[in-house]
């Protein structure tokens, strides 16, 4: 009787790193998504920011946490 040992042909093992490469690739450009979605987000906050800023100088000409008598037109303290 023969003795027959199974092994994996070189398509199989070609598949299968094929299919780890597919794996890589989609979770390191998953991670890049991410991580753009975050520096997009800080951005658009830094925009907000700077907006607000230039709402309030134009507004009450003065830069905010500068103005000198502010409890005039909001009140006074906490």
């Amino acid at each position: 009787m023969f003795s027959c040992k199974k092994a994996f042909s070189l398509v199989e093992l070609s598949i299968v790193l094929i299919v780890i490469g597919l794996l890589v690739t989609g979770v390191s450009n998953g991670s890049k998504l991410i991580e753009n979605a975050k520096i997009n987000q800080t951005i658009s906050q830094l925009t907000q920011i700077k907006s607000a800023y230039n709402t309030y100088r134009v507004s009450y000409d003065y830069i905010p946490g500068d103005h000198n008598n502010a409890t005039s037109f909001w009140g006074g303290g906490w």
